[in-house]
Protein backbone atom coordinates (compact mmCIF):
# COMPACT_ATOMS: atom_id res chain seq x y z
CA UNK A 1 0.00 0.00 0.00
CA UNK A 2 1.39 3.40 -0.96
CA UNK A 3 2.08 5.49 2.14
CA UNK A 4 0.91 9.01 2.86
CA UNK A 5 3.65 11.54 2.16
CA UNK A 6 3.56 15.10 3.49
CA UNK A 7 5.74 16.77 0.87
CA UNK A 8 5.31 20.32 2.21
CA UNK A 9 5.66 20.88 5.96
CA UNK A 10 7.74 22.78 8.51
CA UNK A 11 9.10 21.85 11.93
CA UNK A 12 11.51 24.74 12.58
CA UNK A 13 11.17 27.07 15.54
CA UNK A 14 11.58 30.81 16.03
CA UNK A 15 15.37 30.57 16.30
CA UNK A 16 15.48 29.32 12.69
CA UNK A 17 13.60 32.37 11.35
CA UNK A 18 14.20 36.10 11.29
CA UNK A 19 11.06 35.97 13.37
CA UNK A 20 10.15 39.66 13.69
CA UNK A 21 10.56 40.32 9.98
CA UNK A 22 8.73 37.10 9.15
CA UNK A 23 5.72 37.88 11.30
CA UNK A 24 5.43 41.54 10.33
CA UNK A 25 6.25 41.36 6.62
CA UNK A 26 5.45 37.84 5.46
CA UNK A 27 3.14 35.65 7.52
CA UNK A 28 0.25 38.04 7.99
CA UNK A 29 0.48 40.77 5.37
CA UNK A 30 -2.63 39.44 3.63
CA UNK A 31 -4.73 39.52 6.82
CA UNK A 32 -6.44 42.24 8.84
CA UNK A 33 -5.12 41.14 12.22
CA UNK A 34 -1.43 41.61 11.58
CA UNK A 35 -0.53 43.84 14.50
CA UNK A 36 -2.50 42.02 17.19
CA UNK A 37 -1.46 38.52 16.22
CA UNK A 38 2.17 39.59 15.82
CA UNK A 39 2.02 41.17 19.27
CA UNK A 40 0.60 37.95 20.71
CA UNK A 41 3.34 35.81 19.16
CA UNK A 42 6.04 38.22 20.32
CA UNK A 43 4.65 38.17 23.86
CA UNK A 44 4.44 34.38 24.00
CA UNK A 45 7.90 33.76 22.60
CA UNK A 46 10.05 36.36 24.37
CA UNK A 47 13.23 34.48 23.55
CA UNK A 48 11.88 31.13 24.75
CA UNK A 49 12.59 29.10 21.59
CA UNK A 50 15.19 26.39 22.29
CA UNK A 51 18.44 27.33 20.59
CA UNK A 52 21.03 25.18 18.89
CA UNK A 53 22.99 24.22 22.02
CA UNK A 54 19.94 23.18 24.04
CA UNK A 55 18.34 21.14 21.28
CA UNK A 56 21.60 19.57 20.16
CA UNK A 57 22.24 18.44 23.73
CA UNK A 58 18.78 16.93 24.02
CA UNK A 59 19.09 15.14 20.67
CA UNK A 60 22.47 13.64 21.62
CA UNK A 61 20.93 12.20 24.78
CA UNK A 62 17.93 10.87 22.84
CA UNK A 63 20.28 9.19 20.37
CA UNK A 64 21.89 7.32 23.24
CA UNK A 65 24.95 9.41 23.83
CA UNK A 66 26.05 12.07 26.25
CA UNK A 67 25.92 15.78 25.67
CA UNK A 68 29.12 17.76 25.44
CA UNK A 69 30.32 18.88 28.89
CA UNK A 70 29.31 22.50 28.39
CA UNK A 71 25.78 21.39 27.47
CA UNK A 72 25.35 18.63 30.03
CA UNK A 73 23.22 20.71 32.41
CA UNK A 74 21.00 21.78 29.53
CA UNK A 75 20.55 18.18 28.45
CA UNK A 76 19.52 17.15 31.95
CA UNK A 77 17.11 20.07 32.22
CA UNK A 78 15.17 19.51 29.00
CA UNK A 79 14.60 15.79 28.32
CA UNK A 80 10.85 16.01 29.01
CA UNK A 81 9.40 19.47 28.42
CA UNK A 82 5.79 20.12 29.47
CA UNK A 83 3.14 18.96 27.03
CA UNK A 84 2.07 21.50 24.44
CA UNK A 85 -1.52 21.47 25.68
CA UNK A 86 -0.42 22.14 29.28
CA UNK A 87 1.74 25.02 28.05
CA UNK A 88 -1.17 26.47 26.08
CA UNK A 89 -3.50 26.28 29.08
CA UNK A 90 -0.93 28.00 31.30
CA UNK A 91 -0.37 30.80 28.79
CA UNK A 92 -4.09 31.33 28.24
CA UNK A 93 -4.56 31.72 32.01
CA UNK A 94 -1.63 34.13 32.20
CA UNK A 95 -2.86 36.28 29.30
CA UNK A 96 -6.39 36.35 30.70
CA UNK A 97 -4.92 38.23 33.67
CA UNK A 98 -2.10 40.27 32.10
CA UNK A 99 -3.60 41.28 28.73
CA UNK A 100 -7.21 40.12 28.31
CA UNK A 101 -7.95 42.79 25.68
CA UNK A 102 -5.23 41.49 23.34
CA UNK A 103 -6.39 37.92 23.84
CA UNK A 104 -9.99 38.84 23.03
CA UNK A 105 -9.07 40.94 19.97
CA UNK A 106 -7.06 38.11 18.46
CA UNK A 107 -9.80 35.60 19.22
CA UNK A 108 -12.58 37.70 17.69
CA UNK A 109 -10.54 38.46 14.59
CA UNK A 110 -9.60 34.81 14.02
CA UNK A 111 -13.10 33.49 14.72
CA UNK A 112 -14.57 36.02 12.28
CA UNK A 113 -12.20 35.01 9.47
CA UNK A 114 -13.63 33.01 6.58
CA UNK A 115 -17.09 31.71 5.83
CA UNK A 116 -19.61 30.72 8.53
CA UNK A 117 -19.14 27.12 9.67
CA UNK A 118 -21.38 24.49 8.06
CA UNK A 119 -24.32 23.08 10.02
CA UNK A 120 -23.11 20.57 12.58
CA UNK A 121 -19.45 21.60 12.32
CA UNK A 122 -17.30 21.93 15.42
CA UNK A 123 -15.60 24.95 13.87
CA UNK A 124 -15.94 28.07 16.00
CA UNK A 125 -18.34 30.79 15.02
CA UNK A 126 -17.69 34.52 15.04
CA UNK A 127 -18.60 34.86 18.72
CA UNK A 128 -16.56 31.89 19.96
CA UNK A 129 -13.50 34.04 20.42
CA UNK A 130 -11.99 32.10 23.33
CA UNK A 131 -11.57 28.89 21.35
CA UNK A 132 -10.10 30.84 18.44
CA UNK A 133 -7.72 32.66 20.80
CA UNK A 134 -6.54 29.34 22.20
CA UNK A 135 -5.89 28.19 18.66
CA UNK A 136 -3.70 31.25 18.12
CA UNK A 137 -1.81 30.69 21.37
CA UNK A 138 -1.23 27.03 20.52
CA UNK A 139 0.07 28.03 17.10
CA UNK A 140 2.43 30.59 18.61
CA UNK A 141 3.72 28.03 21.10
CA UNK A 142 4.97 25.89 18.22
CA UNK A 143 7.45 28.65 17.42
CA UNK A 144 8.85 28.26 20.93
CA UNK A 145 9.00 24.46 20.93
CA UNK A 146 11.83 22.04 20.34
CA UNK A 147 12.11 21.09 16.70
CA UNK A 148 12.03 17.40 17.60
CA UNK A 149 8.74 17.92 19.46
CA UNK A 150 7.30 19.78 16.47
CA UNK A 151 8.33 16.83 14.31
CA UNK A 152 6.57 14.39 16.61
CA UNK A 153 3.47 16.60 16.69
CA UNK A 154 3.38 16.65 12.88
CA UNK A 155 3.65 12.87 12.60
CA UNK A 156 0.99 12.36 15.28
CA UNK A 157 -1.38 14.98 13.88
CA UNK A 158 -3.32 12.66 11.56
CA UNK A 159 -3.35 9.55 13.71
CA UNK A 160 0.11 8.47 12.61
CA UNK A 161 -0.91 8.09 8.96
CA UNK A 162 1.99 10.10 7.52
CA UNK A 163 4.75 7.62 6.73
CA UNK A 164 7.17 10.16 5.23
CA UNK A 165 7.47 13.87 5.92
CA UNK A 166 9.91 16.22 4.19
CA UNK A 167 10.22 19.34 6.39
CA UNK A 168 11.36 22.41 4.48
CA UNK A 169 13.94 24.75 5.94
CA UNK A 170 13.66 28.37 4.79
CA UNK A 171 16.23 31.12 4.31
CA UNK A 172 14.36 34.42 4.58
CA UNK A 173 17.03 36.62 6.10
CA UNK A 174 18.28 38.32 2.94
CA UNK A 175 14.77 39.26 1.89
CA UNK A 176 13.71 40.55 5.30
CA UNK A 177 16.99 42.25 6.28
CA UNK A 178 16.89 40.25 9.49
CA UNK A 179 18.94 37.37 10.88
CA UNK A 180 17.93 34.03 12.35
CA UNK A 181 19.59 32.97 15.60
CA UNK A 182 20.72 29.63 14.16
CA UNK A 183 22.86 29.28 11.06
CA UNK A 184 21.91 27.12 8.10
CA UNK A 185 24.70 24.69 9.04
CA UNK A 186 23.35 24.39 12.59
CA UNK A 187 19.80 23.82 11.37
CA UNK A 188 21.02 21.05 9.07
CA UNK A 189 22.90 19.37 11.91
CA UNK A 190 19.84 19.41 14.16
CA UNK A 191 17.49 18.12 11.48
CA UNK A 192 19.90 15.32 10.58
CA UNK A 193 19.72 14.06 14.16
CA UNK A 194 15.92 14.34 14.17
CA UNK A 195 15.85 12.39 10.90
CA UNK A 196 18.08 9.72 12.43
CA UNK A 197 15.77 9.41 15.42
CA UNK A 198 12.83 8.92 13.06
CA UNK A 199 14.64 6.17 11.16
CA UNK A 200 15.36 4.41 14.46
CA UNK A 201 11.77 4.78 15.68
CA UNK A 202 12.88 6.88 18.67
CA UNK A 203 11.00 10.13 18.26
CA UNK A 204 9.17 11.42 21.35
CA UNK A 205 5.43 11.08 22.04
CA UNK A 206 5.33 7.69 20.32
CA UNK A 207 5.56 9.30 16.88
CA UNK A 208 6.23 7.02 13.93
CA UNK A 209 7.11 7.84 10.36
CA UNK A 210 10.31 8.84 8.62
CA UNK A 211 11.67 12.35 8.17
CA UNK A 212 14.00 13.56 5.40
CA UNK A 213 14.35 17.31 5.06
CA UNK A 214 14.84 19.94 2.37
CA UNK A 215 17.66 22.43 2.98
CA UNK A 216 17.23 26.13 2.14
CA UNK A 217 19.07 28.21 -0.43
CA UNK A 218 19.18 31.90 -1.38
CA UNK A 219 21.60 32.77 -4.21
CA UNK A 220 22.24 36.19 -2.69
CA UNK A 221 23.77 34.57 0.37
CA UNK A 222 26.07 32.54 -1.88
CA UNK A 223 27.11 35.68 -3.75
CA UNK A 224 27.91 37.47 -0.51
CA UNK A 225 29.90 34.48 0.77
CA UNK A 226 32.00 34.42 -2.40
CA UNK A 227 32.72 38.12 -2.21
CA UNK A 228 34.00 37.93 1.35
CA UNK A 229 35.85 34.66 0.79
CA UNK A 230 33.87 32.44 3.19
CA UNK A 231 35.15 28.87 3.20
CA UNK A 232 31.74 27.47 4.21
CA UNK A 233 29.64 28.80 1.35
CA UNK A 234 25.91 27.97 1.10
CA UNK A 235 26.32 25.78 -2.00
CA UNK A 236 28.96 23.72 -0.20
CA UNK A 237 26.65 23.42 2.81
CA UNK A 238 23.90 22.20 0.48
CA UNK A 239 26.21 19.56 -1.00
CA UNK A 240 26.96 18.31 2.52
CA UNK A 241 23.27 18.31 3.44
CA UNK A 242 22.45 16.13 0.44
CA UNK A 243 25.51 13.84 0.50
CA UNK A 244 26.05 13.35 4.25
CA UNK A 245 23.13 14.64 6.30
CA UNK A 246 20.21 12.76 4.79
CA UNK A 247 18.50 15.74 3.14
CA UNK A 248 16.56 14.95 -0.01
CA UNK A 249 16.01 18.33 -1.67
CA UNK A 250 16.32 22.10 -1.56
CA UNK A 251 13.77 24.85 -0.81
CA UNK A 252 13.85 28.17 -2.73
CA UNK A 253 11.80 31.26 -1.89
CA UNK A 254 11.83 33.69 -4.87
CA UNK A 255 9.29 36.15 -3.37
CA UNK A 256 12.00 37.08 -0.88
CA UNK A 257 13.50 39.11 -3.73
CA UNK A 258 15.18 37.08 -6.46
CA UNK A 259 13.97 35.68 -9.78
CA UNK A 260 14.40 31.99 -10.67
CA UNK A 261 16.35 33.33 -13.68
CA UNK A 262 16.42 36.65 -15.47
CA UNK A 263 17.47 38.75 -12.50
CA UNK A 264 19.59 40.97 -14.73
CA UNK A 265 16.59 41.68 -16.98
CA UNK A 266 14.38 42.46 -13.99
CA UNK A 267 16.85 44.95 -12.56
CA UNK A 268 17.57 42.91 -9.42
CA UNK A 269 20.85 44.12 -7.88
CA UNK A 270 23.78 41.95 -8.99
CA UNK A 271 21.34 40.21 -11.33
CA UNK A 272 23.91 38.76 -13.73
CA UNK A 273 25.96 37.29 -10.88
CA UNK A 274 22.83 35.80 -9.28
CA UNK A 275 21.78 34.22 -12.57
CA UNK A 276 25.22 32.65 -12.91
CA UNK A 277 24.98 31.16 -9.41
CA UNK A 278 21.46 29.90 -10.07
CA UNK A 279 22.54 28.19 -13.30
CA UNK A 280 25.34 26.50 -11.39
CA UNK A 281 22.83 25.41 -8.76
CA UNK A 282 20.26 24.07 -11.24
CA UNK A 283 22.95 22.19 -13.15
CA UNK A 284 24.06 20.50 -9.94
CA UNK A 285 20.46 19.60 -9.06
CA UNK A 286 19.92 17.96 -12.46
CA UNK A 287 23.24 16.09 -12.36
CA UNK A 288 22.66 14.78 -8.84
CA UNK A 289 18.86 14.20 -8.99
CA UNK A 290 18.22 16.81 -6.29
CA UNK A 291 14.56 17.92 -6.27
CA UNK A 292 13.56 21.52 -5.56
CA UNK A 293 10.44 22.81 -3.83
CA UNK A 294 9.68 26.49 -4.33
CA UNK A 295 7.11 28.88 -2.94
CA UNK A 296 4.71 28.76 -5.87
CA UNK A 297 1.94 31.23 -5.12
CA UNK A 298 1.61 35.01 -5.21
CA UNK A 299 1.71 35.32 -1.42
CA UNK A 300 4.13 35.73 1.48
CA UNK A 301 6.38 38.10 -0.43
CA UNK A 302 8.86 40.36 1.33
CA UNK A 303 7.68 43.29 -0.81
CA UNK A 304 4.80 43.76 -3.25
CA UNK A 305 7.20 44.11 -6.18
CA UNK A 306 8.38 40.52 -5.57
CA UNK A 307 4.89 38.98 -5.64
CA UNK A 308 5.20 37.57 -9.17
CA UNK A 309 8.84 36.46 -8.95
CA UNK A 310 7.87 32.80 -8.49
CA UNK A 311 5.26 32.75 -11.25
CA UNK A 312 4.94 29.84 -13.71
CA UNK A 313 6.14 32.07 -16.57
CA UNK A 314 9.35 32.83 -14.69
CA UNK A 315 9.93 29.14 -13.98
CA UNK A 316 9.34 28.36 -17.65
CA UNK A 317 12.57 30.18 -18.40
CA UNK A 318 14.46 27.88 -16.03
CA UNK A 319 12.86 24.77 -17.49
CA UNK A 320 13.78 25.85 -21.01
CA UNK A 321 17.42 25.46 -19.95
CA UNK A 322 17.10 22.69 -17.34
CA UNK A 323 14.26 20.55 -18.60
CA UNK A 324 15.10 17.54 -16.39
CA UNK A 325 14.83 19.53 -13.16
CA UNK A 326 12.60 17.92 -10.51
CA UNK A 327 10.55 20.98 -9.53
CA UNK A 328 7.62 21.30 -7.13
CA UNK A 329 5.72 24.59 -7.19
CA UNK A 330 4.43 24.63 -3.64
CA UNK A 331 0.81 25.54 -2.91
CA UNK A 332 -0.05 24.88 -6.60
CA UNK A 333 -0.45 28.61 -7.18
CA UNK A 334 -3.28 28.91 -4.63
CA UNK A 335 -6.91 27.91 -5.01
CA UNK A 336 -7.91 30.41 -7.70
CA UNK A 337 -8.50 28.25 -10.74
CA UNK A 338 -9.30 31.06 -13.19
CA UNK A 339 -8.05 30.85 -16.78
CA UNK A 340 -5.16 33.27 -16.20
CA UNK A 341 -4.36 32.22 -12.62
CA UNK A 342 -1.13 30.54 -11.55
CA UNK A 343 -2.60 27.01 -11.15
CA UNK A 344 -3.46 26.89 -14.86
CA UNK A 345 0.06 28.04 -15.73
CA UNK A 346 1.59 25.41 -13.46
CA UNK A 347 -0.54 22.70 -15.07
CA UNK A 348 0.70 23.78 -18.50
CA UNK A 349 4.30 23.66 -17.25
CA UNK A 350 3.76 20.12 -15.97
CA UNK A 351 2.35 19.05 -19.33
CA UNK A 352 5.45 20.40 -21.09
CA UNK A 353 8.10 19.05 -18.69
CA UNK A 354 8.43 15.52 -17.28
CA UNK A 355 9.34 16.37 -13.67
CA UNK A 356 7.21 19.39 -12.77
CA UNK A 357 4.90 18.87 -9.79
CA UNK A 358 2.74 20.89 -7.40
CA UNK A 359 1.52 20.44 -3.83
CA UNK A 360 -1.62 21.66 -2.07
CA UNK A 361 -0.08 22.89 1.18
CA UNK A 362 -2.20 25.25 3.30
CA UNK A 363 -5.28 25.29 1.10
CA UNK A 364 -8.39 26.54 2.91
CA UNK A 365 -10.34 23.32 2.58
CA UNK A 366 -11.80 23.93 6.04
CA UNK A 367 -14.17 26.13 4.01
CA UNK A 368 -16.62 24.08 1.98
CA UNK A 369 -16.94 26.75 -0.70
CA UNK A 370 -13.18 26.72 -1.34
CA UNK A 371 -13.03 22.93 -1.27
CA UNK A 372 -15.89 22.46 -3.74
CA UNK A 373 -14.58 25.12 -6.10
CA UNK A 374 -11.07 23.69 -6.03
CA UNK A 375 -12.14 20.11 -6.71
CA UNK A 376 -14.10 21.42 -9.70
CA UNK A 377 -10.95 23.14 -10.96
CA UNK A 378 -8.94 19.92 -10.60
CA UNK A 379 -11.61 18.03 -12.51
CA UNK A 380 -11.33 20.48 -15.39
CA UNK A 381 -7.53 20.17 -15.42
CA UNK A 382 -7.58 16.36 -15.31
CA UNK A 383 -10.26 16.13 -18.02
CA UNK A 384 -8.44 18.50 -20.39
CA UNK A 385 -6.12 16.39 -22.62
CA UNK A 386 -3.58 19.23 -22.69
CA UNK A 387 -3.14 19.12 -18.89
CA UNK A 388 -4.40 15.62 -18.00
CA UNK A 389 -0.92 14.58 -16.82
CA UNK A 390 -1.46 16.78 -13.77
CA UNK A 391 -3.29 13.93 -12.03
CA UNK A 392 0.15 12.29 -11.72
CA UNK A 393 1.84 15.47 -10.51
CA UNK A 394 -0.38 16.88 -7.72
CA UNK A 395 0.96 15.96 -4.27
CA UNK A 396 -0.49 16.05 -0.79
CA UNK A 397 1.15 18.57 1.52
CA UNK A 398 -0.01 20.38 4.63
CA UNK A 399 2.32 23.36 5.13
CA UNK A 400 2.11 22.43 8.81
CA UNK A 401 2.64 24.18 11.12
CA UNK A 402 1.61 27.29 9.18
CA UNK A 403 -1.62 25.34 8.66
CA UNK A 404 -2.06 24.94 12.42
CA UNK A 405 -3.65 28.36 12.89
CA UNK A 406 -6.65 27.37 10.73
CA UNK A 407 -9.84 25.91 12.21
CA UNK A 408 -9.96 22.11 12.51
CA UNK A 409 -6.56 21.77 10.88
CA UNK A 410 -6.24 18.24 12.30
CA UNK A 411 -8.93 17.20 9.79
CA UNK A 412 -6.95 18.48 6.80
CA UNK A 413 -5.76 15.06 5.62
CA UNK A 414 -9.15 13.37 5.99
CA UNK A 415 -10.98 16.21 4.23
CA UNK A 416 -8.63 16.30 1.28
CA UNK A 417 -8.55 12.51 0.96
CA UNK A 418 -12.34 12.26 1.15
CA UNK A 419 -12.89 15.04 -1.40
CA UNK A 420 -10.35 13.47 -3.74
CA UNK A 421 -11.75 9.98 -3.41
CA UNK A 422 -15.36 11.06 -3.94
CA UNK A 423 -14.50 12.88 -7.16
CA UNK A 424 -11.53 10.93 -8.58
CA UNK A 425 -11.61 7.37 -7.19
CA UNK A 426 -8.99 5.05 -5.69
CA UNK A 427 -6.16 5.27 -8.22
CA UNK A 428 -5.91 9.05 -8.39
CA UNK A 429 -6.34 9.35 -4.63
CA UNK A 430 -3.46 6.92 -4.02
CA UNK A 431 -1.31 8.90 -6.43
CA UNK A 432 -2.19 12.19 -4.75
CA UNK A 433 -1.65 11.01 -1.18
CA UNK A 434 1.81 9.54 -1.75
CA UNK A 435 2.78 7.90 -5.03
CA UNK A 436 3.27 11.17 -6.91
CA UNK A 437 5.54 12.49 -4.14
CA UNK A 438 7.66 9.34 -4.16
CA UNK A 439 8.13 9.79 -7.90
CA UNK A 440 9.01 13.47 -7.47
CA UNK A 441 11.67 12.50 -4.91
CA UNK A 442 13.00 9.72 -7.14
CA UNK A 443 12.23 7.12 -4.50
CA UNK A 444 10.39 4.88 -6.96
CA UNK A 445 13.50 4.56 -9.15
CA UNK A 446 16.42 2.38 -7.96
CA UNK A 447 18.72 4.16 -10.40
CA UNK A 448 17.93 7.64 -9.07
CA UNK A 449 20.84 9.21 -7.18
CA UNK A 450 18.48 10.63 -4.54
CA UNK A 451 17.12 7.15 -3.90
CA UNK A 452 20.61 5.71 -3.59
CA UNK A 453 21.81 8.39 -1.18
CA UNK A 454 18.81 7.87 1.10
CA UNK A 455 19.29 4.11 1.08
CA UNK A 456 22.74 4.67 2.56
CA UNK A 457 20.97 6.08 5.61
CA UNK A 458 19.42 2.64 6.13
CA UNK A 459 22.61 0.56 5.93
CA UNK A 460 22.12 -0.78 9.45
CA UNK A 461 18.32 -0.50 9.47
CA UNK A 462 15.43 -2.02 7.57
CA UNK A 463 14.66 0.33 4.66
CA UNK A 464 11.00 1.30 4.23
CA UNK A 465 8.90 -0.41 1.58
CA UNK A 466 8.38 2.89 -0.26
CA UNK A 467 12.09 3.19 -1.11
CA UNK A 468 12.85 1.17 -4.23
CA UNK A 469 15.75 -1.25 -3.79
CA UNK A 470 18.96 -0.43 -5.62
CA UNK A 471 20.72 -3.23 -7.51
CA UNK A 472 23.98 -4.13 -5.73
CA UNK A 473 26.02 -3.19 -8.79
CA UNK A 474 24.99 0.46 -8.66
CA UNK A 475 27.60 2.73 -7.08
CA UNK A 476 26.58 4.77 -4.08
CA UNK A 477 29.14 7.53 -4.25
CA UNK A 478 28.78 10.95 -2.64
CA UNK A 479 27.01 13.78 -4.36
CA UNK A 480 29.17 16.08 -6.41
CA UNK A 481 29.68 19.57 -5.11
CA UNK A 482 28.37 22.46 -7.20
CA UNK A 483 31.06 24.76 -8.44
Amino acid sequence: MTPVVDIHCHTFNADDLPVHGFLQRVAFHDNLFTDDLSALVDRILQGRAPGFVAENARLDVMLGGAALPEAAELAEAVPAPPSLEDEVDRTMAELAVTDPDLLRRVGVQLASDGAPPPLGSEQEGALDWFRAARRAVRWAKLYGSFRVDNTAALLNLFGGRVALATPLLVDLGMGLSDTAATTLRQQIELHEKISRLSLQGRLPAGASGHVHGFAAFDPRRELRARRVGDIDRPLLILADAIARYGFVGVKLYPPMGFMPLGNADKGVPDGAALDSILREFYGWCVAEDVPITVHGSASNHAHAQFADFGSPSNWARVLDEFGDLHLNLGHFGGTDGGPDAWPRGIARLAAAHPHVYADVGNHRIDRTDVRDRYVTFLTEVFDDPSTAVMDQRVMFGTDWYMLAILPEHEQYLDRYEQAYHERFGDERTTAFMGANALRFLGFDDPGNANNQRVRRRYDDLDPPDWLAASPPSLPLGPAQQPG
